[in-house]
């Protein structure tokens, strides 16, 4: 291999303009953690709650939506044969 491999220019090409960013983008999430007010009771009530959202995506339940199911797909392919005939026509 002869030369230097290509590397991808920098977005920033300053050197100093990107690290004054990013320090002021540290600074800005450290300013805005310190201002929020967190009530960790209810932190821990939605983590109780999104477990048992994330737990229902393992046992989903097909007999009893199948009719929102069927809307679902008759839907969909409605929505096919509709974006095909104005592909078509345009």
């Amino acid at each position: 291999m002869i030369g230097k491999p290509w590397r991808k220019p920098s977005f920033i090409k300053h050197p100093w303009l990107r690290w004054t960013l990013m320090l002021g983008f540290l600074a800005y999430l450290i300013a805005a953690y310190l201002t929020i007010e967190v009530n960790w009771s209810r932190v821990y009530e939605g983590l109780e709650r999104g477990k048992k959202f994330v737990l229902a995506f393992t046992s989903p339940d097909f007999t009893t939506r199948s009719s929102d199911i069927y809307e679902g797909m008759v839907e969909s392919i409605i929505m096919t044969i509709a974006s095909s005939v104005v592909g078509i026509a345009i």
